[in-house]
């Protein structure tokens, strides 16, 4: 490695050389290249003093290298003898270059986030997707594309936990995605996370919040917003919903459940099923039908034999007074 001193060669020439040799040990001697590259940076001189490089380009291109190595290193590993100090350090003074000085604070997410890579993305994505717009930020485009698979994964859990999930419903969720580059549609990704944090919300009985998921999601999922209405017991609205999806065996338990025996059985296809529903439709119409005050009147082998009969078509035991779980005494 030649001498910082070396008199045969311009300052200019010094800086482009240890460049080029950077840019060459890369990938097989990552240590050499991060020095050739901190050399470089030192060699341009600080600002607004005599010494300093008046070649912008290559003040650009010195800062570049620098910051592409820097977090590059951040997300993989560090090279031998290389602190993570001395990598912040140079990083930083590259950073402070006007033309870079936008990168500081989507530099600073991502070393935040690598320092704890359970912590929610939100932060560094957000950085990251705004800072991607800039003309000279490919240096921190590539860190990024190198952890995209980690953050993806991160985003799963933040939807996955109750905690976390609600950011999901941001619209900025696209533009993160697009930042990662990864294949497939943005959008669709999107859609599929703020799916999986609904399913988060619903599985925690969160309905409001589980609500404010499904109203994100477009087109309209029926089918979630079916499950939802369910969840909430508000079960005629399940089953229309259910029944727009064409689910007609879940639009018939939703229907059931509301009670409305006449709504089910006009989608009924099992032979059984319809007996009951027309038997307990008939068996409605029967008890409305009852004289008021029928119980005062009856006697009491009548009652008992009433009773044996209600026993006997629902095979369940009825008390004097009906229990919390149980059908309520048709004579009462």
């Amino acid at each position: 490695m030649e001498s910082l001193a070396d008199p045969d060669l311009s300052m200019v020439e010094r800086v482009s050389r240890r460049l080029s040799e950077s840019r060459t040990y890369v990938d097989t001697q990552p240590r050499r290249a991060w020095v050739l590259a901190v050399q470089a940076l030192r060699l341009l001189g600080r600002r607004d003093t005599p010494e300093r490089i008046t070649d912008e380009a290559l003040v650009h291109e010195t800062c570049e290298v620098v910051l592409r190595l820097a977090a590059r290193f951040l997300v993989t590993r560090l090279p031998e003898r290389i602190t993570r100090e001395e990598v912040l350090e140079s990083a930083r003074l590259a950073l402070e270059e006007p033309a870079f000085a936008t990168g500081s604070r989507a530099f600073d997410q991502l070393v935040n986030w690598m320092a704890d890579t359970r912590k929610p993305p939100f932060a560094l994505l957000g950085e990251a997707s705004e800072y991607a717009q800039d003309s000279r930020s490919e240096w921190y485009r590539d860190a990024i594309r190198r952890i995209a698979p980690d953050l993806h994964q991160a985003l799963e859990r933040c939807a996955g936990d109750v905690e976390t999930a609600a950011k999901l419903q941001d619209e900025v969720i696209e533009h993160w995605l697009r930042a990662l580059h990864l294949n497939g549609h943005p959008e669709a990704e999107a859609r599929r996370l703020r799916e999986l944090a609904f399913e988060t919300f619903l599985a925690a009985r969160r309905l409001d919040e589980a609500n404010q998921m499904l109203s994100s999601i477009s087109p309209r999922d029926h089918v979630r917003e079916a499950r939802l209405h369910e969840a909430s017991a508000s079960y005629g609205a399940a089953a229309r919903a259910y029944e727009r999806t064409g689910r007609t065996a879940d639009a018939v338990r939703n229907w059931r459940d509301a009670l409305r025996w006449d709504e089910a059985l006009r989608l009924s296809e099992s032979d059984i099923e319809r007996a009951d529903l027309q038997w307990l439709i008939k068996l409605e119409e029967l008890l409305r039908a009852c004289p008021e005050r029928l119980r005062s009147r009856l006697r009491a082998r009548e009652q008992q034999h009433l009773r044996g009969m209600v026993r006997a078509a629902l095979s369940v035991e009825l008390e004097e007074g009906p229990h919390e779980e149980d059908p309520e005494d048709p004579l009462e």
